[in-house]
């Protein structure tokens, strides 16, 4: 796999583009590397330690429905992934590392889905994941970019029409 999508840069947006291919495996997902250094420092922040006492690590299972697909749970990760960089909580850079690397290496993928098992997570990281568990924003997601690539399909065959009637 020879593209890299980054996650994370200043002043860029996640959109059904970088979601479609990173959920089919067209490209690797990265993380801006001044991120992961702004993480590390915010979490090792004396006022970050602190909170970090008070909220213990706890298992905590993702999820998806059923009814998804691979394609579709791994998508819903990506928007995952991209909204736990924005959340402007206190994100332990190992969490983005490990949604990384589920998305890069395959971990966890299955005839029936993405199936990630439990991981260690603070209080503040767990109310993130459940408040944007994007299932349907990673659906849309694929979807947006399929049908854009229609258009160009489309506009091709009303080419094609009017020449036909023209004749």
């Amino acid at each position: 796999m020879a593209k890299s999508i980054t996650l994370g840069v200043k002043g860029s947006s996640l959109t059904s583009a970088p979601v479609f291919q990173i959920a089919n495996r067209l490209a690797e997902v990265r993380i801006d590397s001044s991120l992961i250094d702004k993480l590390s420092s915010s979490s090792s922040s004396p006022s970050a330690a602190k909170k970090n006492q008070n909220h213990e690590l706890s298992r905590y299972q993702i999820s998806f429905p059923d009814f998804i697909t691979l394609e579709e749970s791994r998508a819903s990760m990506v928007v995952l992934l991209n909204k736990l960089i924005l959340s402007g909580v206190v994100i332990r850079p190992r969490l983005v590392d490990l949604i990384a690397e589920i998305l890069n290496l395959g971990i966890g993928e299955g005839i029936g889905g993405l199936e990630v098992g439990e991981i260690e997570v603070t209080d503040e990281e767990r109310r993130v994941i459940e408040s944007c568990l994007g299932t349907m924003d990673g659906i849309c997601g694929i979807l947006d970019h399929e049908a854009t690539e229609l258009v160009g399909v489309i506009d091709a065959v009303a080419v094609l029409s009017w020449e036909a009637v023209k004749a």
